[in-house]
């Protein structure tokens, strides 16, 4: 048991070194400066497709309340964070439920992210899709959160051992 317990705590550490805006290290729950989240966002420069107006336009939403069925800045659920950027920042519709994303996104293998693709999660012990975030680059994803302590919109590690063992997919939301 000692040598779990020290092997673990080793492991903690180093992640933690190894990435210092990791605040979390079993969610991977993330802070940022406002100069690192405009460079994470691309919000320093000027959209130029809609797959940046989209990413630029999440922003928008860190720190909003988790809401089951939210759509606004009350309060947003997981797929409603998509659903509600698209419209907002592309005009574009996409399906509501993250079931739904899934089963009409192009599939992207997790080393082919690219900051805006969806990202998929069974994060019930099964093979369902049940949440759903964007890929923001850096191995970072925005999600609106809704267990444990912090239920809102945050920045997430997808190397965290959470995310990890529950990452099913990502999804292609916008072409290139």
């Amino acid at each position: 048991m000692k040598i779990f317990m020290i092997t673990f705590l080793m492991t903690m550490t180093a992640f933690t070194f190894a990435n210092p805006n990791v605040t979390d290290n079993f969610w991977g729950i993330t802070k940022f400066s406002d100069a690192e989240l405009s460079e994470l966002f691309g919000t320093d420069k000027q959209p130029t497709n809609d797959r940046e107006k989209f990413v630029q336009g999440l922003r928008n939403y860190l720190g909003v309340p988790y809401v089951y069925g939210g759509i606004n800045k009350k309060g947003i659920d997981c797929s409603g964070l998509l659903y509600t950027v698209s419209l907002e920042t592309t005009g574009k519709p996409i399906p509501r439920t993250s079931a739904a994303m899934c089963r009409k996104f192009e599939r992207v293998l997790k080393y082919q992210l690219k900051p805006g693709d969806a990202v998929f999660f069974a994060t019930d012990g099964t093979i369902n899709v049940t949440h759903v975030g964007v890929y923001l680059g850096n191995n970072y994803f925005i999600h609106a959160q809704s267990f444990g302590n912090d239920r809102r919109v945050i920045i997430s590690d997808l190397s965290a051992k959470y995310w990890k063992r529950a990452f099913y997919s990502g999804g292609k939301i916008f072409e290139d």
